[in-house]
């Protein structure tokens, strides 16, 4: 009887290619015409800035903006929201910094103040399938949301049956300032194990009654 060794033995390599992805999150301002400036799509690089304008403190009409949230890799993405606080840092005088050292403006130039509790957001936490919903703009590679639903008119396929868990979430953030102040909060979208998303909230509190009118709707 030959042994098995003699036996000639047929080898075959298979190779496995595989892509890791992480999740990444796009954060996206519902555009204010009377607040913000033209939005160019493909512009919005780093984090982007949600303006609430001058808003009376004790208004009878909350001002709110909406922020969009993209999932842009096909990964199951969990966010919550964070709020980046500033390095409060004594300033130096020039005689204690020394000759070498460059002078540092204090990150408080500007004159204004870092309260989170004034922005209040309606979600905190979530998470979202992907690729979310998004669609081409005219004339150009870029691909954003819809801002309204379509219209019956437009033509369009059927929907799937889970279609509706692509969809980008609505996150929308109130603003009620307490004090004649110029308010500015960086918040952090945090994707776990992902690319988060910065959101930097603007607004101005005021004392004058004519700040205290009816709010502008949402382009």
């Amino acid at each position: 009887d030959a042994s098995a060794s003699d036996v000639p033995t047929d080898l075959q390599r298979v190779r496995f290619v595989a892509t890791s992805r992480k999740p990444a999150v796009r954060a996206i301002v519902v555009p204010n015409p009377h607040l913000d400036r033209p939005l160019t799509p493909g512009t919005e690089i780093g984090p982007i800035t949600v303006d609430f304008g001058r808003v009376h403190v004790e208004s009878s009409i909350t001002r709110k903006r909406v922020v969009l949230l993209l999932n842009v890799t096909n990964v199951l993405l969990r966010w919550q929201l964070l709020h980046v606080g500033r390095k409060k840092e004594k300033e130096k005088s020039v005689k204690d910094r020394g000759a070498k050292e460059p002078s540092r403006v204090p990150f408080n130039a500007d004159e204004s103040s870092d309260e989170r509790d004034v922005f209040h957001f309606d979600l905190a936490v979530g998470e979202m399938r992907g690729p979310s919903k998004d669609v081409l703009v005219p004339g150009s590679n870029v691909r954003m949301p819809r801002w309204f639903p379509v219209t019956p008119a437009l033509p369009h396929t059927l929907p799937a049956h889970d279609e509706h868990l692509f969809e980008p979430t609505k996150v929308t953030i109130a603003f009620r300032p307490t004090q004649n102040l110029l308010y500015v909060s960086r918040f952090r979208i945090m994707v776990d194990s992902g690319i988060s998303a910065d959101i930097i909230c603007r607004g101005q509190g005021s004392y004058s009654e004519q700040d205290d009118c009816m709010d502008f709707l949402e382009a």
